[in-house]
């Protein structure tokens, strides 16, 4: 990350450990005003804070967050932070699955070029299966 201020290096070092094993997080806006060493005593101050870093941290990280506010009663006001896969994270995952395809098809030709040769035997059809 470029050099910045405080509070965007604070809080992507947050964002990284709380986003880590999930793509969602919230918190109330006075604790992460604590966690950022933030002295401000409204949500509205800390909130005008916290946008532009996020901004800052969006253009300048491989980084991809989206902010949520939620208002609830008696001034309580949450943050969510939801991690948003880039494109490059995207097309990754695609050009897989069009790989395991391909592959995929390539063992059916395969296997159908063995049973033409050899009409008695049985061929078997191997099918990838794989989560992504």
């Amino acid at each position: 990350m470029k050099p910045g201020n405080l509070t965007s290096k604070s809080l992507h070092k947050i964002l990284i450990n709380s986003l880590k094993n999930r793509n969602r997080w919230r918190i109330d806006t006075m604790k992460l005003a604590e966690k950022l060493s933030m002295t401000n005593k409204y949500p509205s101050e800390v909130i005008r804070k916290v946008e532009p870093a996020l901004k800052q941290i969006n253009k300048n990280t491989t980084l991809n967050i989206k902010l949520t506010i939620k208002y609830h009663k008696h001034g309580k006001t949450i943050l969510h932070f939801y991690k948003i896969a880039n494109n490059l994270e995207i097309k990754q995952k695609t050009n897989t699955r069009k790989n395991i395809a391909v592959f995929s098809s390539q063992i059916a030709a395969t296997n159908s070029t063995l049973s033409s040769n050899q009409p008695n035997k049985t061929s078997q059809t191997i099918f990838f299966s794989r989560n992504i």
